[in-house]
């Protein structure tokens, strides 16, 4: 199935971008423009892009589209939209300093959990990281069995003893959420926008969605980009996936690298980065060349050496 997939070049402004190519397209039916639903990867974004619609019409009043953050939709957008029988049927986050706290009284009511005694405050302190990591196993649907392989050898005794009480919660928690009638908060975002992907299954119920901007670091968001990708009235919008580096380099970016999750994206989707157009079909630039080469993984650097001036002109 195709997708609708489009990338914005790094060295261009993505929200200026973003807003004149919708502006191009809808400026003369501004009411339709209202009507899109963009999802960005948080509030500052939203604001951002509403700020370049705003720029780009000047003194003219503007009727702006809708945005929200992709991973915490809002749930009066929900409501407001139409199809708010989504809401009646997911339970109510916890509050965060609640969960903290009852973490903390677990920990300090569990003196077999394999670890020394502690304080009060040392209890509260590994409460908020234990809600930390947490929230990355909802995220990423991390299994916790596989969790114990991840630390070297010479950590592990330290690493066990954090296992133990990651595992002690993980027993007890579900049902101290199910006895309030409550979920964790990333568990419900992870909910709502599963119930509003399956809502707008339906074409009678999906307003056009564009999703920009983001690199889908949890499965659960790539799940949401390939579903809007395919979407007939869809479209995706990456910024600065780089184009210009060979496939040696491309095929050694690790996890440190910033266009790993771009990466991770595109494989998780199984298309190429050529079958992905620029959507200001301009070259490279240079600086994206250098940049490029600059973040060259560390197993191909002694291409470095072949560099030479010629290869990256000064641009005027």
């Amino acid at each position: 199935m195709s997708m609708n997939i489009y990338n914005i070049s790094a060295s261009e402004s993505f929200v200026d971008v973003l807003a004149g190519h919708f502006l191009q397209r809808y400026g003369k039916n501004p009411e339709e423009l209202s009507r899109i639903l963009f999802l960005l990867p948080n509030r500052r974004a939203c604001q951002n892009l509403a700020d370049a619609f705003v720029k780009m019409h000047g003194r003219e009043a503007v009727m702006l589209p809708r945005m929200e953050p992709l991973a915490d939709i809002e749930e009066d957008e929900i409501f407001l939209s139409g199809n708010g029988d989504i809401l009646q049927k997911l339970k109510p986050s916890i509050d965060n300093m609640e969960r903290v706290l009852i973490f903390t009284r677990m920990i300090m009511q569990k003196p077999d959990m394999g670890i020394d005694a502690v304080s009060l405050a040392q209890a509260y302190s590994l409460a908020e990281i234990l809600a930390t990591l947490i929230d990355k196993v909802y995220s990423e649907e991390l299994d916790i069995e596989k969790l114990k392989t991840m630390v070297p050898e010479e950590y592990s005794a330290y690493w066990d003893k954090t296992l133990k009480l990651l595992e002690i919660i993980m027993e007890y928690w579900p049902q101290i959420l199910a006895e309030r009638g409550l979920c964790d908060s990333v568990q419900r975002k992870k909910m709502l926008l599963k119930a509003e992907l399956d809502y707008w299954q339906n074409p009678a119920h999906r307003p056009k969605i564009v999703i920009a901007g983001t690199t889908a670091a949890f499965t659960y968001l790539k799940e949401a980009v390939k579903t809007v990708a395919e979407f007939d009235n869809g479209e995706v919008y990456l910024y600065g996936l780089d184009k210009y580096s060979d496939e040696e380099i491309w095929s050694n970016i690790d996890v440190n690298h910033p266009q790993f999750e771009l990466k991770e994206l595109l494989d998780y989707l199984k298309i190429s980065r050529d079958s992905i157009p620029d959507l200001n079909a301009q070259p490279v630039s240079v600086r994206e060349k250098l940049i490029s080469e600059i973040m060259r993984p560390a197993v191909t650097t002694e291409k470095w050496r072949n560099l030479s001036p010629e290869m990256f002109p000064q641009e005027y």
